[in-house]
């Protein structure tokens, strides 16, 4: 008789049991890397060779990747533009970028 490798989830679990600690940890994850890359930032500019008025500028250039329904596409306010988008099964995907007025 052989043990199973993945043992089996309790069928007592709902779904939404099993995905709170995953949805915990991964917002564990990105508030640790948000802080503390944030005090690395300027070292890796200053390595990069960007002045600030550079970086500005590289923070200011939004995306924003969207996956909806097929059928249903979001709606984004009138400065963001399409920039690539298709269909896999019944999932659409989108990449937009911000567009930022000319002066």
């Amino acid at each position: 008789m052989s043990t199973p490798i993945y043992p089996s989830v309790s069928s007592s679990r709902s779904a939404a049991a099993l995905a709170w600690p995953a949805a915990l940890a991964l917002a564990a994850a990105m508030g640790i890397g948000r802080f503390a890359f944030t005090p690395v930032w300027p070292l890796m500019a200053q390595e990069a060779g960007l002045s600030l008025a550079q970086g500005g500028w590289l923070a200011s250039r939004g995306w924003v990747y969207v996956e909806s329904p097929r059928g249903n596409a979001p709606v984004l306010p009138p400065n963001w533009q399409l920039h690539r988008e298709g269909q896999a099964g019944e999932v659409r995907f989108a990449l937009y970028r911000h567009a930022l007025p000319l002066s």
